[in-house]
């Protein structure tokens, strides 16, 4: 997934030997009755099987598309429905708000959803909505940074948003972006985390593309709709759409601090020792694979969020190059020069693709695999 981000156009993120070998791999963690494990030989998950899917769908070919076993998926799938709308992660395993997501992620990319396996479901998912805002793992917990992620996007996966507060939402996520460090904590007094650029800053999007169905005091009292109505419109250009701020010069086009946000991962959160490359949690904690990948795609968030007055306003701010005293501030002196900005106007070296903000894919490689799959016959 952050090869992709990092892949310029069509540029192939992996080569055809690693390629075959990431497919095969994938393949033998599928288990006979349905979903992946998170090796072969595992019990299915429904967390690696949402890893799963949007690898392969990333991958994005022909071959990687057929490891998907669409009827035992589907089986997979309605043993793990709980009566209240929820699914357990396992067999025998937790129900909560992210084996939620991930399962209303995987049936809508390989085409599975239906009325029948949803059914309830965007009740409980409205049921773990706290008076905070956000969103808790299960009905009454205390919001969360991943868990309102998964709320949010299983909301308009579903296309039941309106069962949810989203001025409330707005509120509590708009005070996860902290003034000192730039990032975003997951929860209330908890420390910032990379990861979280993506598990909160995806919602910017998300919510910027309900504006025109909700009257949220942030927002003008109307929005400029596209050329062509949303239901003319690709999935492809309906998702550009929703980076596209209001044209109001009067309310700001932005919720968060999009700057802030990239000096904090560019500078802080990006390992730039001899063994360069990748990211971690924050300082002075090792990088990982995980924290990589979120803190790429909360790098696309920030990078696409915004228009051309925006890109004008922080060219003028960065003065095209951040000076360098600013990497021994966090203690590693010298590197080379970054540079923060929006929409790739400013410093375009650092340029990410653009993530989907509901799926955590690329988006051209999200929009492929879901006709692919949407080509496909139905699976009962």
């Amino acid at each position: 997934g952050a090869l992709s981000l990092l892949s310029k156009d069509e540029v192939k993120p992996i080569n055809d030997e690693l390629e075959e070998r990431v497919v095969d791999f994938l393949g033998r963690c599928q288990a006979p009755g349905g979903g992946f494990g998170g090796g072969p030989g595992q019990l299915p998950h429904l967390a690696p099987t949402y890893a799963a899917v949007n690898a392969l769908s990333t991958i994005g070919t022909k071959k990687a598309y057929q490891v998907i076993n669409r009827k035992t998926l589907l089986q997979f799938l309605k043993r793990m429905k709980q009566e209240d709308g929820s699914f357990r992660m396992q067999d025998m395993g937790e129900a909560d708000i992210r084996s939620t997501y991930c399962a209303l992620s995987v049936a809508s990319i390989t085409n599975l959803l239906s009325s029948e396996l949803t059914q309830n479901t965007s009740s409980y998912i409205a049921s773990c909505q706290t008076y905070e805002g956000g969103f808790g793992g299960e009905p009454f917990n205390e919001a969360h940074g991943g868990y309102t992620f998964c709320g949010l996007a299983g909301s308009i996966i579903l296309g039941t948003e309106d069962k949810i507060d989203i001025s409330s939402l707005l509120q509590w996520i708009v005070d996860r972006q902290m003034r000192v460090e730039g990032g975003f904590q997951g929860r209330t007094n908890k420390l910032v985390d990379s990861c979280y650029s993506f598990w909160q800053g995806a919602s910017f999007p998300m919510i910027n593309s309900l504006a025109p169905h909700h009257h949220l005091p942030i927002f003008p009292p109307t929005v400029p709709s596209p050329s062509l109505p949303p239901s003319e419109l690709s999935e492809y250009e309906q998702v550009f759409s929703w980076y596209q701020p209001s044209s109001s010069s009067s309310t700001p086009s932005h919720l968060f601090n999009r700057l802030d946000l990239q000096k904090y991962l560019l500078f802080c959160c990006q390992d730039k020792g001899e063994t360069g490359g990748g990211f971690r949690d924050k300082p002075p904690m090792r990088k990982d694979l995980y924290h990589t990948f979120y803190s790429i795609a909360g790098l696309s968030i920030s990078m696409h969020s915004g228009g051309e007055e925006d890109q004008e306003q922080e060219k003028e701010e960065t003065k095209h190059n951040i000076d360098a005293s600013i990497w021994e501030a966090v203690g590693e002196g010298g590197g080379p020069e970054l540079v923060v900005g929006c929409n790739g106007k400013v410093g375009e070296g650092n340029v990410v693709g653009v993530v989907h903000p509901v799926y955590g894919v690329e988006v051209g490689r999200l929009v492929k695999a879901k006709e692919y799959f949407a080509g496909l016959e139905k699976v009962e």
